[in-house]
């Protein structure tokens, strides 16, 4: 299918049936003048062929949208995909993915993380929010092109520090570390990490209350995750439990801004919200995620209502059948009656942008680049959209 539009480098004149900005209401027979690859001005298609000498590209039906973006996979556990067993748990879970993470060979890890990578670009996704143990995809990065971050996973409760190399200043740009989870990663470690990520200027992520066994073990050091962390010899042995609730803690750390982007967010209480609210951290949700592994479902119409900026991420293949964002997009719809397509359009292309630092990405405004996702009627997303365009309903909905 034709999915992904990008001009780089070329001036004209697109026309679509409709053309979904994100930033400001659709409009229909609408057209967009792009300029050296970069969004110029949008408006009625016949008003801006009266004034324009660039060559016209007409898409025809097709709902024009925004780059989409992934804020958060993990494109190294491709291969991983149909071999995790369903809504066992997350401590039955993790359980399988370090039984059959060990046999993954890197050239395997790598081949099928290129692949599923080249498919999100085809499809219109043009940066990422990966997470690496390995760094195999720092390649997949540089040769397809995506923006976003690679951001290298740290697990380490007993808090040695992080590598050296992380320091040296050899890393690219787009290369950040990460703290894996509040049960995992050492408080100390946790602030040096995001002390490194406020450095480069970048941003903070962490899996934060995914499952019940993580609030447990966060508020009395016991629980399923308690016995894992044992049993791999990876709990301290003068271990405190801080007594928190996961974004509590994180809070008290002094580690949410507006820089931090917390993952899964499923087990929290109505102050955290607050606190998340408080600290204008953007919360990444993945709803297909955590249904395949059965952790429950986050609160997503409280986080909504209370202000927070909702991203929608597609985790892994260990826990999903894809990794693109139309699709997460679509189940969130079912679960989320309450939320209108147009509105939750925006969990995957603006927010995500913004949450990852992207600028100029995530919307077809004005400055924007010439990156789009056009959905042609045979598409089998076209339908999100076009029933909720025809009926005007949005305009009553901003």
């Amino acid at each position: 299918e034709k999915w992904t539009i990008h001009f780089l480098n070329r001036s004209l004149l697109i026309r679509a049936r409709w053309v979904v900005p994100v930033l400001s209401p659709p409009l229909s027979d609408a057209g967009i003048l792009v300029k050296n690859g970069v969004i110029e001005e949008i408006g009625p298609f016949k008003t801006l062929k009266k004034q324009s000498t660039y060559p016209v590209e007409d898409l025809e039906e097709a709902v024009l949208l925004p780059a989409l973006i992934n804020p958060h996979l993990h494109l190294e556990l491709s291969p991983l995909r149909g071999k995790l067993p369903r809504q066992k748990g997350f401590v039955s879970w993790v359980k399988e993915i370090l039984k059959l993470r060990p046999a993954l060979k890197k050239e395997e890890m790598f081949a099928s993380a290129r692949t599923e990578a080249e498919i999100l670009k085809t499809k219109g996704v043009f940066a990422l929010g990966d997470i690496s143990n390995t760094s195999i995809t720092e390649k997949i990065f540089r040769e397809l092109g995506f923006k976003g971050y690679l951001f290298k996973e740290i697990i380490d409760l007993k808090g040695k520090g992080l590598d050296p190399e992380i320091y040296s200043g050899k890393e690219p740009e787009f290369v950040l570390p990460s703290a894996h989870a509040t049960y995992t990663v050492s408080p100390e470690l946790i602030r040096e990490i995001k002390r490194l990520c406020s450095f480069k200027k970048g941003v903070f992520t962490i899996h934060c209350a995914e499952s019940e066994e993580e609030v447990e073990f966060l508020r009395s050091g016991s629980g399923g995750l308690a016995e894992l962390l044992k049993e791999r010899g990876r709990l301290p042995e003068n271990f405190i439990p801080p007594g928190k609730y996961p974004v509590e803690y994180l809070y008290e750390l002094g580690v949410l801004d507006e820089k931090t982007l917390l993952v899964h967010c499923v087990h929290i209480k109505d102050k955290e919200i607050e606190l998340i609210k408080k600290s204008r951290a953007w919360v990444c949700l993945c709803p297909r995620s955590n249904f395949y592994i059965g952790v429950g479902k986050a609160p997503a119409e409280k986080l909504f209502k209370a202000g927070i900026k909702i991203c929608l991420g597609t985790d892994s293949l260990a826990s999903n059948q894809d990794l693109f964002p139309l699709s997460e997009l679509a189940y969130f719809l079912e679960e989320n009656p309450w939320c209108p397509p147009l509105k939750a359009l925006s969990f995957v292309t603006f927010n995500p942008a913004r949450a990852l630092g992207l600028r100029d990405l995530g919307a077809i405004s004005s400055g924007f680049k010439a990156c789009f996702t056009a959905l042609f009627p045979e598409s089998p997303f076209y339908t999100l959209f076009d029933q909720e365009l025809k009926s005007g309903y949005y305009k009553n909905h901003a």
